[in-house]
């Protein structure tokens, strides 16, 4: 009987990989998720903000950036704030559903694919903190302070909990560009529910990172360059931490079953033993039937009883 431990279900006397700690009660779960967020918000907030350290490394992150992304950029920002409408909408993408989707996601996964959820959580658990480091480290300004001409979509719209131009309160750090972890999330998202789901139309969540690499940019909070190491952060700890999204185990008490580990299910294809045919007895057992063959055709046949 196979055992089931961290996201990963092998057979009887395989060793199961270790990518995080185990999956808990939840209510453990649940403290551990709000004990995360506090803590993530406290690091925000003291995090050193020096707004011309953040301008200096605003204005290197630009100058790599090619001339027609820069162009890209202004002209997304400009076509979204002409239109008050699409621009509220995207104010409130931005502040709320990236904190809601990802709770969301990780509840789900709790409830309904146990197997994943321990693999899941280490790997936002992981990125969160790399990003956190990054933060504190290389404090970078949004374009909405940095670029000129640039709008500021939330403070436009009046989005509750969106921070005043050049203050470090409320729940958006000012600093804190590079790399977005709202397209991380929203990319951590599509690739857990990608292996939790089943069919072709499971692709369809990758629809999610990709509006939201469109909402944050659009809405002046982060540069294509912090999209961009948003997701190549993401695929980096999904290496380092989860290693292959696909395992193929091959137990050892039964040598003839293939298991292929993915998204924390067994999905196990017995293959039966090839046959062997001993080709000498079958063209002998052939030969025996026609000589038996020919020599009831020439002795003809049977005689009649007088």
């Amino acid at each position: 009987m196979g055992c089931t431990t961290l996201g990963f279900q092998e057979p009887a006397g395989a060793a199961a990989p270790r990518t995080g700690w185990a999956r808990m009660a939840w209510p453990f779960e649940l403290l551990v998720a709000v004990a995360g967020n506090l803590a993530y918000e406290a690091v925000q907030a003291a995090a050193p903000h020096s707004p011309s350290g953040a301008l200096e490394h605003a204005r290197v992150i630009r100058s790599l950036e090619p001339g027609p992304v820069r162009a890209a950029e202004d002209w997304l920002n400009h076509a979204l704030n002409a239109h008050p409408l699409p621009a509220g909408l995207a104010g409130y993408y931005y502040m709320g559903l990236h904190l809601t989707i990802t709770g969301g996601v990780l509840a789900w996964l709790w409830v309904r694919r146990p197997g994943l959820y321990a693999r899941a959580r280490t790997v936002l658990f992981a990125v969160s903190l790399v990003a956190l480091a990054v933060f504190w480290i290389l404090p970078v300004a949004p374009p909405r302070l940095a670029v000129p001409g640039i709008v500021d979509t939330l403070i436009t719209q009046h989005v509750p909990g969106a921070a005043a131009p050049g203050s470090a309160h409320g729940l958006v750090n000012e600093y804190a560009a590079f790399p977005s972890l709202h397209v991380a999330w929203a990319a951590w998202c599509a690739w857990a529910l990608s292996l939790a789901l089943r069919g072709r139309w499971r692709r369809l969540v990758w629809l999610y990172p990709a509006l939201t690499s469109l909402v944050v940019v659009a809405t002046g909070n982060h540069y294509v360059l912090d999209v961009v190491a948003g997701l190549a952060g993401l695929w980096v700890t999904v290496l380092l931490v989860d290693g292959q999204g696909l395992r193929k185990v091959t137990s050892r008490s039964t040598p003839a079953t293939t298991t292929l580990v993915r998204a924390g299910t067994v999905r196990a294809t017995t293959f039966p033993p090839r046959r062997t045919r001993n080709r000498g007895a079958t063209s002998r057992n052939a030969s025996s039937a026609l000589g038996a063959s020919n020599t009831t055709r020439s002795a003809g046949p049977p005689s009649r009883m007088p």
